[in-house]
């Protein structure tokens, strides 16, 4: 079986009994295929009056993980991927370990930036998602026009040196402004233009604009959105990939099983196989009888 690089080849160490398909079909479970068979006559035994996917979990013994494999290998890809809807959140959430922690960092950056801001925010405090991501990335979050100004000019009088804030303004306006007091200087701040006041705040030192990043992510959380979604996973770059996966707790199922689809075909198989059984059998009657057919 090739495998991409992307995937944790420790983990497949975990799985390695489902590729050893000798013995799946038992003589014993063949029997009870046989003879629920002969039992229906002309009747294909999963047509008889009752049978339910209860009946199909016993007869087939797909409580047996080994067995579900073996037949979960028979269907088309496209069955095999709407089976990984079907799956339960926490069975979803173990796929997560086939990938290697770089292939995960760099899936989560393609999720939209809506759905990522609220995983990392679960994950983080706003002060660690600012001490995470580079000053640039964060310059370019205080330029946006989601953000309120009087937040920014509330963590000018609270927070900053006139010494900074005066430093500032005359690389923003190349006026000196040697004489201003604090309160004049933010008050200034407040009167520029919107572009002169965007500008000035990409003077501010690397401590103030991480702790001015913070203190607005506290007051505006919708905000970290604005940065994009490849420059938010940056956040995760140093993150165990337990400590990841724990925070993809907070995805939505159909979120995680887009992520799963990416995992190389055989390997999709394998989650699948996790599938509560009789979800699977219920699956089969409905949709996938031709793989029964076989069985008899």
């Amino acid at each position: 079986m090739a495998l991409n690089l992307d995937i944790d080849i420790e983990l497949l160490t975990k799985y390695a009994y489902l590729f050893d398909l000798n013995g799946i079909n038992s003589s014993e479970n063949e029997g009870e295929n046989q003879d629920a068979a002969q039992g229906a006559g002309s009747t294909k035994f999963y047509k008889q009056n009752g049978y339910n996917k209860s009946n199909l979990v016993k007869d087939l013994n797909l409580n047996d993980p080994k067995v579900r494999y073996s037949l979960i290998r028979m269907l088309r890809n496209y069955d095999i991927t709407k089976l990984l809807y079907k799956m339960e959140k926490k069975d979803l959430l173990r796929a997560m370990k086939f990938f290697t922690h770089d292939k995960l960092v760099s899936l989560l950056s393609t999720l939209p930036e809506e759905t990522l801001s609220t995983m990392l925010q679960q994950m983080f405090s706003p002060k660690e998602l600012m001490s995470l991501l580079p000053k640039k990335t964060v310059d370019k979050y205080l330029q946006s026009n989601k953000i309120s100004k009087k937040y920014i000019l509330e963590f000018m009088q609270k927070e900053m040196k006139p010494e900074e804030l005066r430093e500032m303004l005359s690389y923003a306006t190349g006026t000196p402004v040697d004489t201003m007091d604090k309160d004049k200087l933010v008050g200034t701040f407040a009167a520029l233009k919107p572009e002169i006041f965007k500008e000035s705040l990409t003077y501010m030192s690397y401590k103030s604009t991480k702790e001015m990043g913070a203190f607005i992510l506290e007051r505006q959380p919708e905000t970290l959105q604005e940065i994009p979604s490849n420059k938010m996973a940056a956040c995760l770059d140093k993150s165990m990939k337990s400590e990841i996966i724990d925070g993809m707790s907070s995805l939505e199922p159909d979120v995680l099983c887009k992520l799963a689809e990416n995992l190389p075909p055989e390997l999709l198989e394998q989650v699948v196989t996790m599938l509560d059984p009789e979800v699977f059998a219920e699956y089969l009657l409905e949709n996938s009888t031709d793989v029964l057919d076989q069985l008899v």
